[in-house]
């Protein structure tokens, strides 16, 4: 947020002394002499922002900034018949003698390229800003806004007394209120949960038993939903592997350094049962003659560019897989740290570092199971000229640790999936190819609908998913009756809500951050009248107050009880692959 009124080149020197990474403090007149990617820099953060223009004759109105132009001294146009330039425009017609030509211009109106000179512009306070934050912002803003469970609810109880002072929560003296019989409890609301239990973690030769876990931590720290992979080995190693390494790191970390990483690294992949090629490949004569699986790219601290332009290289143009680290983390880094990148080499590499099991699993898999996750992804704030991307990922195996993935464009901020019907015909045909047996049971997870788009949901996508299972059961391999309506379940989850869960009277189910444990379900006195509804909170806490997903069943043909998709939920939410914890949502739905 622009919260202050500051002129345009303060505010400038400010940012980019911040992120450009300037030994020195900048002055105004460093500005004349930007990079050009300062220069994108800047027009990336400052395009839309509202600036008043100060000449002698007075404040103009303020307008948002369209374009940056350099030099802006020396730009030419045409004042009548002749030609003059910005620098001289200004000193004749308000005598204003610029001091600083050649700094950048904004300018404010394309089409009658009115261009100002950016010194003699101030940003108007009280702007929010509303597009995607830039890394090196995040932390700031998390720490400004993550609050523990105990300081969030003493906040809300103490922004309740307040108003009430003020009389604008004072429903209770309301004579519209009193018309219609409507109380409003100002108190937070009690209601009745449960936790289920866990799921035990299947490693090659060995389980982690959660259940008699979770018991022995229940008084403890906040390792609720947690384990660890010491002493594991993973579940289904991928095959041994030829990798590359490619270093982008700065001075400090020479290539000795990244090759004694990248030594630890091997070790504890090996401890974890994936073998990878004793000699990784530096060369790019090397990389013709032999194409690595696997490309580990070490780039610097900030490198969102770089990252984004290894990963287009990886899984566009070359089909291979690619993880990056950063110097700050790869270097002198622990074991832990070294596990967490086999965790995600593995999966990238077609292993399965381990699954789920219980009861849920086991009942399952009593029947083929299809398990679907679908999103849309749309572009970051301010930006409108690129597509939306709808995502499909569907288990295709036995653990529901695999996931086939289908991703099509559409119209930009679409959230109705346009395509479904083919890519979940497409999904429905590589389960058969790959098990050589139709799903018969088919769960399905959507993402990202609010409450109004559920009806445009019911009518529009899971009818979709009803017509691709009628063109599938034409096909003679799929074995299943024409007419047999599509086996499914479809649930949207949805997290974009303001509700909240705390300890209440009774027995103690929080951690030491003070969140409830992972596994809390209400299914009670906060759920919709007219559909079948929960919330579960599934993951440990980490930082702040936790927030349960809601999950709301649209279309259940198969009959399960609303405890049983509670289960199911949960149990997915320990098929993440990536890393040692439940998560907020059931692994499918991770399908961006």
């Amino acid at each position: 947020m622009y919260d202050h009124e500051m002129p345009v080149v303060d505010w400038a020197c400010t940012f980019l002394q911040r992120f450009s990474g300037r030994p020195q403090k900048m002055r105004v007149q460093d500005l004349e002499r930007l990079s050009a990617d300062d220069v994108k820099l800047l027009k990336s953060v400052l395009k839309g922002v509202r600036v008043t223009v100060s000449v002698p004759a007075g404040r103009r109105p303020a307008r948002p900034i369209k374009d940056l132009i350099p030099d802006v001294g020396y730009y030419s146009f045409m004042k009548g018949d002749e030609e003059t330039t910005i620098k001289d425009y200004y000193n004749e017609t308000y005598g204003l003698r610029l001091q600083f030509p050649r700094l950048f211009g904004i300018c404010v109106n394309v089409q009658q390229k009115i261009i100002v000179p950016a010194e003699i512009c101030t940003i108007v306070g009280g702007q929010m800003y509303k597009k995607v934050l830039m890394p090196e912002l995040m932390s700031d803003v998390l720490r400004q806004v993550t609050k523990t469970p105990l300081d969030r609810i003493k906040a809300i109880e103490g922004g309740v007394s307040v108003l009430m002072l003020c009389q604008f929560l004072d429903y209770k003296n309301s004579p519209f209120f009193s018309q219609i019989g409507m109380q409003v409890d100002l108190r937070p609301l009690e209601t009745p949960a449960r936790l289920l239990q866990p799921p035990d973690i299947q490693y090659r030769g060995s389980i982690v038993d959660l259940s008699n876990q979770a018991e022995k931590v229940k008084a403890t720290s906040g390792t609720h939903g947690t384990w660890n992979v010491l002493r594991r080995q993973f579940f289904r190693p991928a095959p041994p592997s030829l990798w590359a390494v490619v270093s982008f790191a700065p001075q400090n970390f020479p290539l000795s350094a990244v090759e004694q990483s990248v030594s630890r690294l091997k070790l504890c992949c090996e401890k974890l049962g994936k073998r990878l090629n004793l000699n990784p490949l530096y060369f790019q004569k090397d990389l013709k003659q032999r194409p690595p699986c696997l490309v580990l790219v070490v780039l610097p601290e900030s490198a969102a560019a770089q990252r984004k332009a290894v990963k287009a290289w990886g899984d566009v143009t070359r089909q291979v897989a690619t993880q990056c680290v950063r110097t700050g983390k790869f270097k002198n880094a622990n074991d832990q740290y070294y596990n967490n990148l086999a965790l995600k080499i593995n999966i990238k590499l077609g292993g399965i570092n381990s699954h789920p099991n219980s009861q849920i699993y086991t009942g399952l898999n009593k029947e083929p199971t299809m398990i679907v996750g679908a999103d849309v992804t749309h572009p970051g704030p301010g930006i409108r000229d690129r597509p939306s991307i709808a995502s499909l990922v569907s288990s295709f195996d036995a653990t529901f640790s695999r996931y086939a993935a289908f991703t099509k464009v559409q119209v930009p901020r679409m959230e109705v999936i346009e395509e479904l019907e083919e890519m979940f015909l497409t999904a429905l045909r590589y389960f058969l190819h790959t098990n050589r047996v139709s799903p018969r049971r088919i769960i399905f997870y959507r993402d990202g609908v609010s409450e109004g788009e559920f009806q445009t949901v019911e009518e529009i996508e899971i009818k979709a998913l009803s017509d691709a299972w009628d063109k599938f059961t034409e096909i003679r391999e799929a074995n299943v009756p024409k007419g047999v309506p599509v086996p499914l379940v479809f649930i949207v989850v949805g997290k974009r809500h303001h509700l909240r869960f705390f300890q209440g009277a009774g027995p103690r189910i929080h951690d030491n951050t003070g969140n409830v444990y992972g596994g809390l379900v209400v299914d009670k006195e906060v759920g919709s009248p007219h559909k079948s509804d929960f919330y579960l909170q599934s993951h440990p806490g980490l930082k702040g107050t936790s927030r349960p997903s809601h999950y709301v069943v649209l279309y259940n043909k198969l009959g399960f009880s609303i405890d049983i998709i509670q289960q199911i939920s949960y149990f997915l939410c320990y098929a993440y692959a990536r890393c040692t914890r439940s998560v907020s949502i059931p692994a499918p739905v991770y399908c961006e």
